[in-house]
């Protein structure tokens, strides 16, 4: 079956906070898997890996409350937004799929894992920690703030240069990503930056018993590969894997090696 024929968006899903349905797109056929993207983006930044997987996997890509045409509910943890997805997928049916999560994406995959272990049959975290040090916590909020008091062009350009490389944006490719950073609801921002600057999972992902695969990017700086080295040290039987080359936004600027890995890690059983 082509998998671009077989795609379907629609709305479905209430999420536990009362707000309206999450947006989500489906792409493919075979093994599901949800995809949850990085923070200020929204499902659609998964589209290519999806069409690439589409002859074997189902792909669901989720705009994450606040985000794409997801509307706006203020939550105050990451848990909140594992709620949320977990509602959408008992929705769909969806029970033991694989969970893709990058960054801010990665961090909701491990709430969701640990709250609502049913759900998840694979687990690949993709540059995500499981906890901050403290003393950064208010710095990591302030990224949400700063779109408050001036708006996303406030923060934009900022968030560009710790997500690809220099070389990456000088040649014009992140200029759909820092489109949709500007058309962002800067009150979604903050509010998933103040969720995200309360991150504490060390000891709940101790507990998971899933199989999970941690992939940091060689040339992250924005979450450098010894705190995904670290969050793989902390769940039981996990590996960690190097993508050589990668940025943060290792899915759009290593868009080969990536989904080639991913390709990879999902087809084992």
């Amino acid at each position: 079956m082509d998998g671009k024929a077989n795609a379907t968006s629609l709305r479905t899903g209430k999420d536990k906070l009362g707000s309206s349905d999450l947006h989500y797109e489906a792409i493919g056929q075979g093994q599901a898997i949800v995809f949850l993207h990085p923070v200020g983006l929204d499902g659609s930044f998964w589209r290519p890996v999806a069409l690439a997987l589409a002859e074997r996997f189902r792909s669901y890509m989720i705009d994450l409350p606040g985000h794409g045409s997801s509307p706006h509910s203020e939550r105050t943890s990451i848990f909140d937004y594992a709620d949320a997805v977990h509602d959408l997928m008992t929705t769909l049916g969806l029970r033991k799929a694989a969970i893709v999560g990058l960054s801010f994406g990665g961090m909701i995959a491990q709430c969701l894992a640990v709250a609502y272990p049913d759900d998840v049959g694979k687990l690949i975290l993709c540059g995500c920690p499981a906890s901050f040090a403290d003393e950064n916590r208010s710095a990591i909020a302030m990224r949400g703030s700063r779109a408050l008091e001036g708006g996303m062009a406030n923060v934009a350009d900022e968030t560009l240069s710790r997500w690809f490389s220099a070389d990456f944006i000088a040649r014009g490719l992140a200029g759909a990503v820092r489109d949709r950073l500007l058309s962002d609801d800067p009150r979604a921002w903050a509010s998933a930056w103040a969720a995200i600057s309360k991150l504490d999972n060390s000891s709940a992902v101790s507990s998971l018993d899933v199989s999970t695969v941690c992939i940091a990017g060689e040339m992250d700086v924005a979450v450098p590969p010894a705190m995904v080295e670290k969050l793989a040290a902390c769940i039981p039987g996990a590996t960690f894997r190097l993508l050589p080359g990668a940025s943060h936004m290792m899915h759009i600027e290593s868009f080969a090696v990536f989904t080639a890995s991913l390709d990879e890690l999902l087809s084992i059983p």
